[in-house]
């Protein structure tokens, strides 16, 4: 009986761990994301910004023409 206690003492420890590691891993996996999604916004906001600064100079000038 002793052992089967200590087995599952060690098997819910287990457990446990397993559910810290996973959550640790989890929380590094999407610190990870946030900080690529970050630099890849960062790297596609001059691109939006200069796509829409020229869609409006464009739109100005075929305005000019009519």
């Amino acid at each position: 009986i002793e052992n089967g206690k200590l087995l599952k003492l060690t098997h819910s420890k287990m457990e446990f761990f397993k559910v810290i590691i996973n959550g640790l891993f989890t929380a590094v996996k999407n610190f990870y994301r946030f900080k690529s999604a970050k630099k890849e916004m960062k790297n596609s906001l001059p691109y939006l910004t200069s796509k829409l600064f020229w869609y409006k100079k464009f739109n100005k000038k075929s305005e000019d023409k009519y």
